[in-house]
């Protein structure tokens, strides 16, 4: 399966919306879902307003909840695979989940979106007893980002942090020509665009590029999924060597973003992680009967 969506990749020629520094932003957002209580009715959630941007949350009556943070080089999306595998993981757990439309570049920067997500966690994440990230791509990087910016804060940081194809590095300091070869989605041409409307001149910065950040002593444990066919696994195995505490799993030929499409190599990674959850609940059930 994973042969025949990277076929269909390039014959839709998909790539060719990175291969610019000038994107075609409008165009890219048509595949966009939106916030609307029909998409919310249709995928078994519900959607409210959190700091006047909307949300699409999964209620279970839980103590835990598990945040997506999307990808979408930080101006795209979500898209309806975002919101099935976070009611996969919810449906499964018996935990709640939220998907929040955090605010996209080139209207907003990084400053905006982790202010939104500050005050996220003040109306929302804080009334739980655990949380978990789970993020793709942008996504991923914004959880590893966001999970830096709670530390320094102070403030609970999540029990677990799960990334798919991070964008670890927006300053393109790790040669990715390698791996961009064989990746039949993304281009860096297009990427450095978005990076440029997200970070402007702070690209180093750990709340930009989280492959500068200091994780050693992050009371969470982190997990990365990289394929070795996507224009990141090259920065993943840097940020491997630099942070030996984080839990690297790496699948041979995937693709970028591979766990969100509908091919068995992606319900293997979301199976992992659901075993990986369900474990920590266990141990916390376990722990306040003794």
């Amino acid at each position: 399966m994973s042969k025949v969506i990277k076929v269909g990749f390039k014959l839709g020629g998909f790539k060719n919306n990175w291969k610019t520094h000038r994107p075609n932003i409008s165009h890219m957002r048509r595949r966009n879902m939106s916030f609307t209580e029909l998409e919310a009715k249709r995928y078994k959630s519900e959607l409210e307003l959190v700091k006047d941007r909307h949300c699409f949350f999964k209620r279970k009556k839980s103590n835990t909840l598990v945040i997506w943070l999307h990808g979408g080089a930080y101006s795209l999306g979500p898209f309806k695979w975002h919101l099935m595998k976070l009611g996969n993981i919810c449906d499964t757990l018996g935990v709640d989940g939220a998907l929040p439309d955090y605010p996209k570049t080139p209207e907003f920067t990084y400053k905006e979106n982790l202010d939104y997500l500050l005050k996220f966690y003040e109306e929302v994440i804080s009334k739980y007893d655990d949380f978990y990230l789970v993020g793709d791509s942008a996504g991923g990087g914004l959880a590893l980002s966001f999970s830096l910016l709670l530390q320094e804060k102070g403030l609970k940081t999540p029990t677990g942090v799960y990334t798919f194809s991070p964008w670890l590095d927006l300053s393109n300091s790790v040669d990715t020509t390698e791996y961009e070869s064989v990746d039949p989605f993304l281009s860096q041409h297009g990427l450095n665009a978005f990076a440029r409307f997200y970070g402007g001149k702070d690209l180093k910065s750990q709340y930009v590029s989280p492959y500068y950040g200091d994780f050693s002593k992050l009371d969470s444990e982190i997990y990365v999924y990289s394929g070795t066919h996507e224009i990141f696994h090259g920065v993943a195995l840097e940020f491997f060597k630099k942070n030996e505490n984080v839990k690297q799993r790496v699948f041979d030929e995937m693709i970028h973003a591979w766990p969100l499409m509908p091919m068995p190599e992606a319900k293997a990674v979301i199976d992992e992680v659901i075993e990986s959850i369900q474990g920590k609940l266990d141990q916390q059930s376990v722990a306040r009967s003794a």
